[in-house]
Protein backbone atom coordinates (compact mmCIF):
# COMPACT_ATOMS: atom_id res chain seq x y z
CA UNK A 1 0.00 0.00 0.00
CA UNK A 2 1.24 3.18 -0.86
CA UNK A 3 2.35 5.86 1.55
CA UNK A 4 0.30 9.33 1.53
CA UNK A 5 1.30 12.40 2.49
CA UNK A 6 -0.56 15.96 2.00
CA UNK A 7 0.47 19.48 1.92
CA UNK A 8 0.71 21.29 5.78
CA UNK A 9 -3.23 21.98 7.03
CA UNK A 10 -3.35 24.81 9.04
CA UNK A 11 -5.99 23.42 10.90
CA UNK A 12 -3.61 21.17 12.58
CA UNK A 13 -2.63 22.86 15.17
CA UNK A 14 -6.37 23.03 16.48
CA UNK A 15 -6.76 19.38 16.10
CA UNK A 16 -4.02 19.16 18.72
CA UNK A 17 -5.39 21.54 21.27
CA UNK A 18 -8.71 19.53 21.14
CA UNK A 19 -7.41 16.42 21.34
CA UNK A 20 -4.77 18.00 24.16
CA UNK A 21 -7.88 18.99 26.18
CA UNK A 22 -9.61 15.85 25.64
CA UNK A 23 -6.70 13.68 27.45
CA UNK A 24 -6.09 16.51 29.99
CA UNK A 25 -9.92 15.85 31.04
CA UNK A 26 -9.19 12.37 30.86
CA UNK A 27 -5.51 12.59 32.73
CA UNK A 28 -7.24 14.90 35.70
CA UNK A 29 -5.78 12.83 38.53
CA UNK A 30 -2.74 11.80 36.61
CA UNK A 31 0.29 14.63 37.23
CA UNK A 32 1.33 15.21 33.61
CA UNK A 33 4.12 17.67 32.91
CA UNK A 34 3.07 18.77 29.69
CA UNK A 35 1.33 17.23 26.44
CA UNK A 36 2.96 17.91 23.12
CA UNK A 37 1.89 18.13 19.25
CA UNK A 38 4.61 15.94 17.49
CA UNK A 39 5.56 14.56 14.50
CA UNK A 40 5.50 16.24 11.09
CA UNK A 41 2.21 17.93 11.68
CA UNK A 42 3.38 19.62 14.40
CA UNK A 43 5.79 21.42 11.75
CA UNK A 44 3.90 24.38 10.26
CA UNK A 45 4.43 24.18 6.09
CA UNK A 46 5.79 20.98 6.63
CA UNK A 47 3.78 18.05 4.37
CA UNK A 48 2.92 14.91 6.74
CA UNK A 49 0.95 11.97 6.99
CA UNK A 50 -2.15 13.53 7.98
CA UNK A 51 -1.83 12.31 11.68
CA UNK A 52 -1.70 14.29 14.95
CA UNK A 53 1.61 12.98 17.12
CA UNK A 54 0.80 13.49 20.58
CA UNK A 55 3.50 12.56 23.55
CA UNK A 56 2.23 13.06 26.95
CA UNK A 57 5.21 13.07 29.23
CA UNK A 58 5.45 12.28 32.63
CA UNK A 59 7.78 10.88 35.38
CA UNK A 60 8.58 7.56 35.48
CA UNK A 61 6.49 7.05 38.35
CA UNK A 62 3.56 8.10 36.74
CA UNK A 63 3.68 5.95 33.62
CA UNK A 64 1.36 3.29 34.65
CA UNK A 65 -1.08 5.35 36.04
CA UNK A 66 -1.65 7.93 32.59
CA UNK A 67 -2.06 4.44 31.32
CA UNK A 68 -4.49 3.19 33.39
CA UNK A 69 -6.46 6.60 33.18
CA UNK A 70 -6.71 6.35 29.39
CA UNK A 71 -7.35 2.47 29.42
CA UNK A 72 -10.50 3.23 31.72
CA UNK A 73 -11.73 5.56 28.70
CA UNK A 74 -11.75 2.66 26.28
CA UNK A 75 -8.38 3.21 25.07
CA UNK A 76 -6.30 0.36 23.97
CA UNK A 77 -2.89 0.41 25.28
CA UNK A 78 -0.15 -1.19 22.51
CA UNK A 79 2.88 -1.70 24.71
CA UNK A 80 6.41 0.23 24.01
CA UNK A 81 7.01 -1.88 20.63
CA UNK A 82 10.28 -2.34 20.96
CA UNK A 83 11.08 1.69 21.55
CA UNK A 84 12.05 1.92 25.23
CA UNK A 85 10.52 4.96 27.66
CA UNK A 86 7.79 5.51 25.11
CA UNK A 87 4.20 3.99 25.40
CA UNK A 88 2.21 3.67 22.70
CA UNK A 89 -2.05 3.96 23.15
CA UNK A 90 -4.60 3.73 20.57
CA UNK A 91 -7.69 6.44 20.72
CA UNK A 92 -11.21 5.16 19.95
CA UNK A 93 -11.38 8.50 18.46
CA UNK A 94 -9.92 8.78 15.28
CA UNK A 95 -11.61 11.99 13.93
CA UNK A 96 -8.92 13.05 13.19
CA UNK A 97 -6.49 10.23 13.42
CA UNK A 98 -3.80 10.63 16.16
CA UNK A 99 -1.13 8.73 17.39
CA UNK A 100 -0.98 8.85 21.58
CA UNK A 101 2.01 8.33 23.63
CA UNK A 102 2.38 8.31 27.35
CA UNK A 103 6.99 9.24 27.34
CA UNK A 104 9.41 9.01 29.96
CA UNK A 105 10.36 12.76 30.60
CA UNK A 106 14.39 13.42 29.27
CA UNK A 107 14.05 9.89 27.78
CA UNK A 108 15.88 9.32 24.70
CA UNK A 109 13.00 9.51 22.24
CA UNK A 110 11.05 11.98 24.26
CA UNK A 111 13.77 14.58 23.95
CA UNK A 112 14.39 13.11 19.65
CA UNK A 113 10.72 14.11 19.16
CA UNK A 114 10.87 17.43 20.49
CA UNK A 115 14.51 18.30 19.19
CA UNK A 116 13.32 16.92 15.68
CA UNK A 117 10.16 19.26 15.98
CA UNK A 118 11.93 22.40 17.34
CA UNK A 119 14.83 21.84 14.57
CA UNK A 120 12.31 21.42 11.73
CA UNK A 121 10.83 24.63 13.11
CA UNK A 122 13.89 26.64 13.02
CA UNK A 123 14.99 25.94 10.17
CA UNK A 124 12.99 26.23 7.32
CA UNK A 125 15.14 25.37 4.11
CA UNK A 126 15.62 21.86 5.99
CA UNK A 127 12.27 21.65 6.52
CA UNK A 128 11.25 22.22 2.76
CA UNK A 129 13.92 20.28 1.97
CA UNK A 130 12.38 17.38 3.96
CA UNK A 131 8.73 17.91 2.54
CA UNK A 132 10.13 18.06 -0.77
CA UNK A 133 11.39 14.53 -0.44
CA UNK A 134 8.61 12.99 1.19
CA UNK A 135 5.80 14.51 -1.40
CA UNK A 136 7.85 12.78 -4.02
CA UNK A 137 8.27 9.42 -2.70
CA UNK A 138 4.44 9.75 -2.10
CA UNK A 139 3.89 10.73 -5.86
CA UNK A 140 6.14 7.77 -6.89
CA UNK A 141 3.10 5.37 -5.09
CA UNK A 142 6.24 4.28 -2.95
CA UNK A 143 5.41 2.06 -0.05
CA UNK A 144 5.87 1.59 3.15
CA UNK A 145 9.56 -0.28 3.48
CA UNK A 146 11.01 1.81 0.51
CA UNK A 147 9.46 5.05 1.77
CA UNK A 148 11.68 4.70 4.97
CA UNK A 149 14.56 3.37 2.98
CA UNK A 150 14.41 6.16 0.97
CA UNK A 151 14.21 9.14 3.77
CA UNK A 152 16.91 7.72 5.37
CA UNK A 153 19.62 10.20 3.76
CA UNK A 154 17.54 13.36 4.55
CA UNK A 155 16.19 11.92 8.15
CA UNK A 156 20.17 11.10 9.26
CA UNK A 157 20.48 15.39 8.14
CA UNK A 158 17.83 16.23 10.56
CA UNK A 159 19.08 14.32 13.31
CA UNK A 160 22.43 15.28 12.96
CA UNK A 161 20.82 19.31 12.69
CA UNK A 162 19.06 18.49 16.24
CA UNK A 163 22.31 17.27 17.76
CA UNK A 164 20.51 13.42 18.16
CA UNK A 165 23.23 11.47 15.76
CA UNK A 166 27.22 12.30 15.74
CA UNK A 167 29.93 11.31 13.18
CA UNK A 168 30.33 7.32 14.38
CA UNK A 169 26.54 7.05 13.83
CA UNK A 170 26.41 8.46 11.20
CA UNK A 171 29.12 6.14 9.50
CA UNK A 172 27.54 3.00 11.30
CA UNK A 173 23.97 4.16 9.13
CA UNK A 174 25.71 4.28 5.98
CA UNK A 175 27.68 0.95 6.19
CA UNK A 176 24.73 -0.74 6.74
CA UNK A 177 22.88 1.10 3.37
CA UNK A 178 25.79 0.23 1.74
CA UNK A 179 25.86 -3.19 2.58
CA UNK A 180 24.17 -5.67 0.36
CA UNK A 181 21.43 -8.33 1.42
CA UNK A 182 21.30 -9.17 5.39
CA UNK A 183 23.92 -7.75 7.67
CA UNK A 184 24.41 -7.90 11.38
CA UNK A 185 23.71 -5.71 14.16
CA UNK A 186 25.98 -2.82 14.41
CA UNK A 187 26.74 -1.45 17.57
CA UNK A 188 27.74 2.30 18.08
CA UNK A 189 27.95 4.42 21.65
CA UNK A 190 24.49 4.81 22.04
CA UNK A 191 22.57 3.15 18.80
CA UNK A 192 21.85 -0.78 17.98
CA UNK A 193 21.62 -0.59 14.30
CA UNK A 194 20.00 -3.54 12.55
CA UNK A 195 17.92 -5.23 9.63
CA UNK A 196 14.15 -4.80 9.27
CA UNK A 197 12.52 -7.81 9.22
CA UNK A 198 8.94 -8.76 8.78
CA UNK A 199 8.26 -9.32 12.27
CA UNK A 200 9.11 -5.64 12.96
CA UNK A 201 6.18 -4.81 10.14
CA UNK A 202 2.87 -5.45 12.16
CA UNK A 203 4.14 -3.79 15.06
CA UNK A 204 4.57 -0.92 13.27
CA UNK A 205 1.32 -1.07 11.93
CA UNK A 206 -0.40 -1.82 14.96
CA UNK A 207 1.76 1.93 15.72
CA UNK A 208 -0.07 3.74 13.55
CA UNK A 209 -3.26 2.08 13.28
CA UNK A 210 -2.77 1.76 9.36
CA UNK A 211 0.02 0.55 7.00
CA UNK A 212 0.15 3.66 5.00
CA UNK A 213 0.49 5.92 7.96
CA UNK A 214 3.71 3.99 9.50
CA UNK A 215 6.81 6.29 10.32
CA UNK A 216 10.08 6.64 10.54
CA UNK A 217 11.22 5.64 14.44
CA UNK A 218 14.92 5.56 15.82
CA UNK A 219 14.85 2.75 18.27
CA UNK A 220 17.80 2.59 20.90
CA UNK A 221 19.60 -0.02 22.69
CA UNK A 222 18.09 0.28 26.11
CA UNK A 223 20.30 -2.34 27.69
Amino acid sequence: MSVVVVPYNPEWPSYFERIKAELSSYLVDVEILSIEHVGSTSVPGLAAKPIIDIDIIVTRSNVQPAIDALVNVSFSYLGDLGIADRHALKDPNQSPKRNIYVCVANAFQTRNHLAVRNTLRLDPSLRDEYAAVKLQLAAEGTNIIDYISAKTSIIQKILKAAGLLIDDELAAINRANCERGTFGATKTKRLLLREFVMDDVQPLFELEGKAEVVRYSVVVDSR
